[in-house]
């Protein structure tokens, strides 16, 4: 799903007649489109975004999200990292848990720290292979992410005062790879 500030273009009953002008417009103006069509008409819109350039992904059923850049789809970007979100397995408890930011200072200041610095896709990717359960917490402008890891697999997800879902986790970790001045800080929490 996607989050309830996430605006969505309902092009649904449309068919094939989807009007290409308005989504590029979309995209120029805010960077990408997320928008709703017919099952029958997924396929002519991803090869439409193709063909123009954009990146696509599919956000649920029906629903794509159109992105100003071919840059590799949220589960691409998160291979990269050897990371996935774990939408089955998601855990709103402790996704809730690390959104509180006394449990966050918690776990932080117990927790042995694996990596401190820019984000290495190569050191991290190595680093979530292990086994056991990690903190990643991405630093990006001015807030906090904080990713619960368990065999490369993320588990939940949070900002401070704000428990994530795994599409917002998806977002969270496809901005923290675009953008170049974001950090990130892996904890190793296996025996808090």
């Amino acid at each position: 799903m996607s989050s309830a500030s996430e605006a969505i273009l309902n092009l649904r009953g449309m068919g094939a007649f989807i009007p290409y002008a308005r989504i590029e417009d979309l995209v120029r103006k805010t960077g990408e489109a997320v928008i709703a069509v017919d099952e029958s008409a997924l396929n002519l819109v991803r090869l439409w975004a193709k063909k123009r350039g954009y990146g696509v992904t599919q956000v649920s059923p029906g629903v794509l999200r159109i992105t100003a850049s071919a840059m590799p789809a949220t589960e691409e970007v998160a291979e990269e990292l050897l990371l996935e979100i774990a939408d089955r397995e998601w855990d709103s408890e402790l996704s809730k848990k690390l959104s509180d930011i006394s449990t966050v200072v918690e776990i932080v200041l117990k927790a042995p720290i694996l990596y401190r610095g820019r984000i290495d896709k190569a050191e991290i990717g190595r680093i979530v292979r292990r086994k056991g359960t990690l903190l990643l917490r991405f630093h990006i402008g001015a807030s906090d992410y904080f990713f619960a890891v368990r065999g490369a697999r993320v588990i939940a997800a949070a900002s401070v005062g704000a428990p994530l879902n795994p599409m917002q986790a998806r977002n969270v970790l496809q901005t923290a790879l675009k953008d170049k001045n974001a950090s990130i800080t892996v904890y190793d929490i296996s025996s808090i």
